[in-house]
Order: C-alpha cells, then sequence, then structure tokens
C-alpha cells in the first residue's frame, strides 16, 4: 500500500502510461551492475516445483470484497492471524491449522471513526504485544484498535486524535511499550498495554511526511527513517526522551521503512538514489551506494524499493517495487549491489516480504502476478505461483507457527498461503520486513531451517542434508511418527534428520 501517501500528501499518485513493453532493461551501472543474464521476464525461470514451495489461495465462506481492507496483520498468542483493518470494517482472522478464513468485532458506527471520507485507511500495521492483545497503529483512525485473542473482544482505546495519515508504523521496545513513529502527528505516539494508558510524548515535531517505519537499534532506542524529514528520528524509552539524529536532505520522500541487520540499521530507499545507514551505537547517520538505478516503467526513480528482508547470510535483500531488480547491500562493508534477472514489465510489484524456513526469501506481489523468492545461499531470484490477477493485490502478511506465509487481502478477494517444504536445507537466520514486531517469535521458528509442524509448543530444526531420518528425543511416538513422515517427503539428499531444538 506504497501509494497510500502520494508526492503531494493525497492518498494516492495517479500512474503514469505505461512504457513500451518490447522495451529491454538497461545496465546497471558501476557498482550496482546487474548480472549478465536474459532481460526478458520470459527468461527466468518460473519455479513451480512443490519441493520449492507451495502458493495456495485460501477463501473466506462470504467473498471478502472492498478496496484497501486489511493493511498488514499480526500473530495472537492463540496461533490465529489477525488482519489489521484499513478500510475493513471487521477485523479479519485466519486459522494456520484449519485454514479457516473469518471475520471479528463491529468496527462501525460513531465509536470509530477516520479523518478520511467513508473511514478508509484506519490503522496501519499491528503489534502484540505482553498482555497477549494486539495494536492497531492508528494512521487516520482517530483511536488505538485493540484486539483481545483470548476473548475475540475488538474495542479502541485512546484518543481522540485528530488529523490524517497520522502515524507510519510503530515499535514494540525493551520496556513493553509500543512506539507509534509520527508521520504528519507533531508526537510520538506511546502505548502502555500493562495500563491501557495511550499518550503523546516529545515534539512539537513539525512537517508532513516526516518518518516512515521505525527500528529497535542495538541500543534499546528506536529510531525513526527519515521520509522527508531531513533527519533520524530517536526516542529513548527509558527516559521517554525524543530526539533527532544527523542531517540528510530535506522532502524528497527518500526511505520507505528499513531493518536492523549486523548492528546497524538499513534505511530502504523510496525516491532516494542510495541506501540510509545509521549506526545507533555512535549516532552516525550516512547514505551508501548508488546512484540506483530506476525502474523502467517508473523512469524518475520514485517508489524504487517496497520493503527489505535480512536474509541467513546477514545481508538486507531490498524488494522491487517500482525498481526492476533485487537490491542487495551488505551492512559489513557498505557495498549496494542489484542481483538477479530484470523484472520490468510493470510497477508496484512486491512489497514487504520474509525469511522462510528454507532460508529463501518471500516477497509478497502487490502488482506483481508471481511470488518474489530470494535465495540468498546462491543469488537465485526467481517467481513462484500464480498467475495472479489484479493491482494491488496483498498488504502486508504474518509467518504463522507453520512456517507458512499468510498475506492480507487489501484489494484481492483472499488470502494468499506461501508454504515452503516442510523441512529443507540451510539456516534461515531472523527475518524483518520494514519493522521488527516479534522478529524472534515468528521467524525465529525458522532458525534451524525448519518450520514448526505440528500444533505444538516444540520448535524443529534440521541437521545437515544427507543425514538419515532418526527419531526424537524427548516426544511422543506420535509426534517422532509425524516427523518421520514430514521427513520421508523429501528423496534422496533432500532427506533430513530432526531433532528437537
Amino acid at each position: 500500500m506504497r501509494r497510500s501517501l502520494g508526492d503531494d500528501g493525497a492518498p494516492g499518485e495517479p500512474r503514469g502510461p505505461a512504457a513500451d513493453p518490447r522495451e529491454t532493461c538497461r545496465r546497471e551501472p558501476a557498482a550496482l551492475a546487474a548480472p549478465a543474464m536474459p532481460n526478458s521476464l520470459a527468461a527466468v525461470r518460473q519455479l513451480q516445483d512443490e519441493r520449492v514451495c507451495e502458493v495456495s489461495i485460501l477463501e473466506a465462506a462470504a467473498p471478502l470484497v472492498g478496496q484497501d481492507k486489511w493493511l498488514g496483520g499480526e500473530l495472537g498468542d492463540d496461533g490465529a492471524i489477525y488482519g489489521i483493518p484499513g478500510s475493513a470494517k471487521t477485523v479479519l482472522k485466519i486459522v494456520p491449522e484449519t485454514g479457516q478464513v473469518t471475520t471479528i468485532g463491529d468496527l462501525r458506527g460513531p465509536h470509530v471513526r477516520s479523518s478520511l471520507p467513508g473511514n478508509r485507511f484506519k490503522w496501519l500495521r499491528g503489534i502484540r504485544a505482553g498482555d497477549g492483545a494486539i495494536y492497531g497503529i492508528p494512521s487516520n483512525a482517530e483511536a488505538v484498535l485493540k484486539i483481545v485473542p483470548s476473548t475475540q473482544e475488538v474495542t479502541t482505546i485512546g484518543g481522540p486524535f485528530k488529523g490524517q495519515w497520522k502515524w507510519h508504523g510503530g515499535v514494540l521496545a525493551g520496556d513493553g511499550r509500543i512506539y507509534g513513529i509520527p508521520c504528519n502527528a507533531e508526537a510520538v505516539l506511546r502505548i502502555t498495554p500493562s495500563t491501557g494508558a495511550v499518550e503523546l510524548i516529545g515534539g512539537p515535531l513539525v512537517g508532513h511526511q516526516k518518518w516512515y517505519g521505525g527500528l529497535l537499534g542495538d541500543d534499546g532506542a528506536v529510531y525513526g527513517v527519515p521520509y522527508n524529514a531531513d533527519t533520524v528520528l530517536k526516542i529513548v524509552p527509558s527516559t521517554g526522551e525524543v530526539t533527532t539524529i544527523g542531517s540528510v536532505p530535506a522532502g524528497g520522500w527518500k526511505w520507505h521503512g528499513g531493518v536492523a541487520a549486523g548492528g546497524v540499521i538499513i534505511g530502504i530507499p523510496s525516491h532516494a538514489e542510495s541506501v540510509l545507514k545509521i549506526v545507533p551505537r555512535t549516532g552516525e547517520v550516512r547514505t551508501i551506494g548508488g546512484p540506483i538505478k530506476a525502474g523502467r516503467c517508473r523512469p524518475r526513480g520514485k517508489y524504487k524499493y517496497g520493503g527489505a528482508v535480512v536474509g541467513g547470510d546477514g545481508n538486507v535483500y531490498a524488494l522491487p517495487s517500482d525498481a526492476d531488480y533485487v537490491l542487495k547491500v551488505v551492512p559489513s562493508t557498505d557495498e549496494v549491489v542489484a542481483i538477479g534477472g530484470c523484472y520490468d514489465q510493470t510497477h508496484n510489484k512486491w512489497q514487504n516480504g520474509f525469511l522462510a524456513s528454507d532460508g529463501a526469501i518471500y516477497a509478497i506481489p502487490c502488482d506483481a502476478d508471481a511470488v518474489l523468492r530470494i535465495v540468498p545461499a546462491t543469488g537465485e531470484v526467481a517467481t513462484v505461483g500464480g498467475p495472479f490477477e489484479g493491482k494491488d493485490k496483498w498488504e502486508g502478511g504474518v509467518l504463522a507457527g507453520d512456517g507458512a506465509i499468510y498475506c492480507m487481502p487489501q484489494q484481492a478477494p483472499t488470502v494468499l498461503r506461501v508454504a515452503p517444504p516442510p523441512c529443507c536445507p540451510g539456516s534461515a537466520g531472523t527475518a524483518s520486513g520494514g519493522d521488527q514486531r516479534g522478529s524472534d517469535e515468528r521467524a525465529g521458528l525458522a532458525a534451524g531451517g525448519c518450520s514448526r509442524h505440528a500444533p505444538t509448543a516444540a520448535r524443529w530444526s534440521c541437521l545437515p542434508s544427507g543425514a538419515p531420518c532418526a527419531p526424537l528425543k524427548n516426544v511422543t511416538r506420535g509426534l517422532a511418527v509425524l516427523a518421520e513422515r514430514l521427513c520421508r517427503r523429501h528423496t534422496g539428499t533432500d532427506r533430513q534428520r530432526l531433532t528437537l531444538a
């Protein structure tokens, strides 16, 4: 949903005419040179083998109609997934064990207001706090959304907060509080789940579309990524201090969110021609790489990347929205390079992604007709699933306990499910998709290279490829049999030995 704010602050930017599809991609200059491979999307191998990935659609009993319905989601402590309402009037609920898709709550009437006509774009992203509740960050809504999975209660707390596009994302900090990042709001939103307090701290922070997304630094502070602001926002939870650090050019719709990797924060280029690097321990703020090439369908260089994911190799992989290549950032060396084939047939291609249990990164399709798959270990970039028709299909997703990724319907009438193989080689590491909402908990299920296979609190891991399957230690016979069957779904050197992590 990266077009929720256009260059003029309006809800969206009109799309220009598409470029001639017969035109081929131009080569990246200098350090950003693309690999020597065919430029046509058709020349990129379409991976359909079920051993690589299963991409499927989940339908609700009643059609999920409307535009901009749900904007991100969160995993509840009951194992279900809850979609955060953008323009929808209910919360989406997905039960991974059964595939059931329903809605809960009633967000109609005077108790739920938005600053936009039709109560549109109410909340943007949700965060599960220590009390087990999920909190939706108000973008145009006048209050914080609260979802309690244990009771299925859906309410609002705090406010009323007036204005449009107030906060863009939030971060759960070490003090147990949630901090909303100011977009047009002039103060930081602070939610204290233990007491239900919702308050504003810091400011006045003057300006429009200032920061997009926030990350938790290794110093415990929260950092806001500058979109039009000329500084990086810094929030110190232990003291409540709100300051800014560094200096970057004002305006320009520069970076949209970021990821934390290797002790630094990497800002993802939207209109900027370079990558932002923030070093929390020293306060250093600078740019690396560039100039980053614009996409063929967006030659003025707008909306280049729609989020990023940290691979198991510790490098950052930015997902092409209007750019035509995946961007690889190596935090330890400041290297910035384009990898994989050229995806130049459209713009608004992918936004947000996850590191899955097979060690691959999967990007969620907006206007693209398939899921993007990146394999950090080999540098392979390809598409899986599809073709899926339509624009702005899915927005945000959740990595569930079964190891599959469930993507929230924005314009699509269905939920997209992306499932890696049950047991696969490689290490998954830690995932980030623009914020750090429970990344250790959700993506950490894949830390050993294998997803959680059964409805149990156990965490599974894979031993090196080629090892024979063996019984599990300290697990019931039933679970051991289940794991053995899952292991035998692979043949030859793909077979893995399962142990309890």
